[in-house]
């Protein structure tokens, strides 16, 4: 850190601190996008395009179902109507989050096929704040590891790469 900040980073009392005032501009203009629709407009390529070599995505949403949500938020900001803190942030969540508009096997064969008839908790709190969810991403067979080692639809070559 000290050598990235140089003299603007201080010691004092074995806490390193920085001046945030003194930090230069980024060396380039705001790099994302300025409305919620051109997030998820700009990210759902993105995801399709590089889905066939990371193999992250087991389910991405419909774009359609996705930039209309994108829209209305929009719309919302556009009449001055209130939005969530989370207002046009795309979201993908775990494939063990249940949600009615999405299968939720856990990456379990057991599993295959099922489709929750509610939302999480946490899927009906996302959605309340105004994130748009995008996609359900792999996770090891019922969220027991963290390298999709054992997902029961495993990422291309993961054993070969360890």
């Amino acid at each position: 850190m000290v050598a990235i900040v140089g003299e603007m980073a201080h010691h004092d009392g074995g806490r390193w601190t920085v001046d945030c005032d003194s930090l230069p501009p980024p060396p380039h203009p705001y790099p994302f996008p300025h409305t919620p629709s051109s997030l998820p407009s700009s990210s759902l390529p993105f995801f399709r395009h590089t889905e066939p070599q990371l193999h992250g995505f087991l389910h991405v949403s419909d774009a359609i179902a996705v930039m209309s949500e994108a829209a209305k938020i929009d719309r919302k900001i556009e009449r001055n109507e209130e939005v969530g803190p989370s207002a046009g942030v795309v979201v993908a969540v775990k494939d063990n989050i249940c949600m009615t508009d999405m299968q939720t096997t856990a990456r379990s064969r057991v599993l295959e096929g099922y489709q929750p008839p509610f939302d999480a908790t946490a899927m009906r709190k996302l959605r309340g704040s105004g994130s748009i969810i995008v996609g359900k991403t792999n996770l090891d067979e019922l969220g027991i590891g963290s390298t999709t080692e054992t997902s029961a639809y495993q990422a291309k070559g993961v054993r070969k790469r360890l």
